[in-house]
C-alpha cells in the first residue's frame, strides 16, 4: 500500500464528496446540497490515495471561537475525517490528524475543534469534550422584557438580542462565509 497525501481542487471536489459520503453512509448528493461548505477553504482538505482512489478524506475549516471573557480566537474545524474499511489500521488517521493538527499552528490557531460520531477515536489526538449543545427558539413578541422588568425600556429591549447575538456569535463561526456552525447567528 502506497497511499500519498494531498489536498483537493474544485475539479476533484466531487470525488472528495463521493469519498466522503462513502465514509459517513450518506448520500452521493450529499454535495449537491451542501456546495457552499464543500467549496469553502479547499487548500485546507487532505485526501489520502491509494492508485486512483481516494481511501480517506479529512479538512480544516478557518473558524472563530468565543471563549468565555468574550475574546474571539481564530480555530481549525477538523472535519469530514474517514478511512474506507478496506485501508482500516494501516495509520491512515494518524498520519491525517497529525498534518491537520501542524496546519492549523501554522495558520495560528490555538484551538481545533470537531463534532465526532466516534469520539473515543480523538481522544489520543487531545480532544475531549468540551461542551454540550442547546437550543432555544422563541420569538420577541411573547417574550417581553420590558413589561417584566421597570429598569428597561422598550428600546433596551429590542436591543437585548442583538447583544446577546454579538457576545456569543452563536459558538462557531466561519470567518469566510459568516455561515454558523452551530447555534445561530
Amino acid at each position: 500500500m502506497d497511499v500519498t497525501f494531498q489536498p483537493v481542487s474544485a475539479a476533484e471536489l466531487p470525488a472528495y464528496a463521493r469519498a466522503t459520503s462513502i465514509g459517513f453512509q450518506e448520500s452521493p448528493t450529499w454535495l449537491d446540497e451542501h456546495q457552499g461548505w464543500a467549496a469553502l477553504d479547499l487548500d485546507r482538505t487532505l485526501v489520502g490515495i491509494d492508485g486512483d482512489d481516494i481511501v480517506a478524506t479529512s479538512r480544516n475549516y478557518s473558524l472563530e471561537l468565543t471563549v468565555p471573557g468574550g475574546a474571539i480566537l481564530p480555530a481549525a474545524g477538523v472535519s469530514a475525517v474517514t478511512v474506507r474499511p478496506t485501508h482500516r489500521r494501516r495509520g491512515l488517521l494518524r498520519s491525517m490528524m497529525v498534518r491537520l493538527l501542524d496546519e492549523a499552528v501554522e495558520h495560528g490557531e490555538p484551538v481545533a475543534m470537531l463534532t465526532a460520531s466516534e469520539a473515543s477515536i480523538y481522544r489520543r489526538f487531545g480532544f475531549g469534550i468540551s461542551t454540550q449543545s442547546m437550543t432555544i427558539e422563541g420569538s420577541s413578541t411573547s417574550t417581553r422584557p420590558a413589561s417584566s422588568n421597570p429598569r428597561c425600556s422598550r428600546g433596551c429591549a429590542r436591543r437585548i438580542p442583538a447583544r446577546c447575538r454579538d457576545r456569543t456569535r452563536g459558538g462557531a463561526m466561519s470567518s469566510g462565509s459568516r455561515a454558523s456552525v452551530s447555534g445561530s447567528t
